[in-house]
């Protein structure tokens, strides 16, 4: 948790402050940012108690926004919403692990990439949602100001969309 906390501070700083934190739909086998792989951009990240919520931004071609036509990563991301297909999000980083007691944990050499959209995430319910009702249950800081905010940004979301 610490190291995750560490990177995301780094992202939000570097990254997301700059409108480089671009990522991919799949985890690509290369650690490196590529810009034919783009699916989307991270606008923002915040931790919820424990939990790490996130907004981003499709890229979208011209072609999908009049036409539907799929053409990009971020074309194919926004067919599946729109089609209700389950997706998620998985951080995407290089650095080492170590065991202790048979399990394996994260160590201090980790450096975030990116958080890229994926059909099977490796952490438990990292589902991308598009009603803030679904999403509460996943947040451990159950203010109701919250529902406000999400609410706000899934309306961004489904403005992008249609």
């Amino acid at each position: 948790e610490d190291i995750l906390k560490r990177e995301v501070q780094k992202y939000l700083e570097n990254q997301v402050a700059n409108h480089t934190a671009i990522a991919a739909l799949d985890h690509p086998s290369y650690s490196t940012l590529s810009g034919h792989d783009v699916a989307h951009r991270i606008l923002d990240l915040r931790w919820e108690g424990r939990t790490l919520v996130g907004e981003m931004k499709l890229h979208l071609s011209p072609g999908f926004k009049r036409y539907g036509i799929c053409s990009t990563s971020g074309d194919l991301v926004a067919c599946m919403l729109l089609d209700d297909i389950q997706i998620g999000v998985s951080s995407r980083g290089i650095g080492g692990v170590e065991e202790r007691y048979g399990t394996l944990y994260v160590d201090d050499s980790f450096e975030l990439i990116s958080f890229d959209v994926v059909c099977e995430p490796s952490t438990h319910n990292a589902w991308i949602k598009t009603d803030p009702k679904d999403l509460q249950p996943f947040i451990e800081s159950q203010k109701k100001s919250n529902l406000p905010i999400i609410s706000e940004k899934l309306q961004k979301i489904n403005k992008i969309l249609s």
